[in-house]
Order: structure tokens, then sequence, then C-alpha cells
């Protein structure tokens, strides 16, 4: 409004609804940029675990609730910019390029998290790799874990334990290298 008298307050004015849209864009974008961070935070130190690890994070990651995991589905989704549950190299560089990583390191991070040795990251090896941006994992959730991969209840786990979690699609040369790491 060009005359001063008829233009509402400025009170008025920062409850607009054009205004009110506008810092609401900019709020969930610096949640965006916060909940980012803790992800992209969370898969780089995921990347250093050793293999037994991981693989207690990904059962973990089987037996979460979508209560439990439900934000790190839209996260996802971010890096899965085809949407066909995996991501690529590409879509992984992609997401995270606002983070000047070089070729690399983004690679690197991308191999540490296909868990199977696919070449693709499948949704339950990302929930593995950034279950942590939630939360520290609880006593109880790592011991259920365990209880899943020891399924013939002998008080530890063998090769064919983790041979039989993953049904056929590792190889047993993988299997020993989680088995010797541990």
């Amino acid at each position: 409004v060009l005359k001063p008298s008829k233009r509402k307050p400025s009170e008025g004015m920062l409850k607009h609804p054009f205004i009110l849209r506008d810092f609401m864009t900019n709020q969930q974008r610096q949640i965006g940029f916060a909940l980012m961070d803790r992800v992209q935070a969370s898969i780089q130190t995921f990347c250093g675990y050793e293999r037994i690890k991981k693989l207690a994070l990904l059962v973990i990651a089987h037996k979460s609730t979508d209560d439990e995991i439900g934000f790190l589905r839209h996260v996802f989704d971010r890096f899965d910019m085809v949407h066909d549950g995996e991501i690529t190299l590409a879509e992984f560089k992609e997401a995270l390029k606002v983070y000047h990583y070089d070729d690399e390191y983004l690679e690197r991070m991308f191999v540490g998290m296909d868990l199977d040795g696919t070449g693709n990251v499948h949704y339950s090896e990302f929930l593995a790799a950034t279950l942590e941006a939630h939360g520290s994992i609880s006593e109880e959730r790592l011991a259920d874990a365990f209880d899943r991969l020891d399924d013939d209840d002998t008080g530890y786990i063998t090769k064919q334990n983790i041979l039989d979690f993953f049904g056929n699609s590792i190889s047993d040369e993988y299997a020993n290298a989680i088995i010797d790491e541990a």
C-alpha cells in the first residue's frame, strides 16, 4: 500500500501470511540443515566402525519401528532422488555436495555404508548408518541384536549365523572378514 496512513501497523504485518510463510520456510530449512548435519556426521562415524558393529546396527535398524526412525525415512528420500529404494554413488555425492568432501572421501563413505557389497546403499543399510543421528543405542537394543544374530543360542556369533542373517547375499569371504575382525 503506497499511502502510509492506509498501511497496517508493523505488528500486524509481522503476522501476515506472506511473512509467516517465509519465516516457516526458513525455520524448516534450518531444521533441515541441522538434521542433515547430524546425519552426515553419523554416516562419517559409521564408516569407521568395525564390520561387527555395522552388522549390529543393521540388525537394530531391521527391528526399529517407524516411531523410532520415522524422520530418517524423509532423510533417505533426500538421498534417493529417483525413489527406487536404494542410493547410488551419484545420488550420495549429490546429497552431500554442500559439505565439500572430495570424491575419494565420498566414495569411501559410500562403500563403508554398502554392507552387502551390491554397489548401492539400501534403505536398511542407510538406517544402520544413520541410527545414531537419532541418539545413542541402548544396551538392551544391542543385546537384542546379539540374540538375533545368535539364532542358534550358542552364546556367540559364528560365520554361519552371519550367513544365515544375510541369506546368501554376502560371500563367505565377507562373513569370514567380519569374524576375523571381531
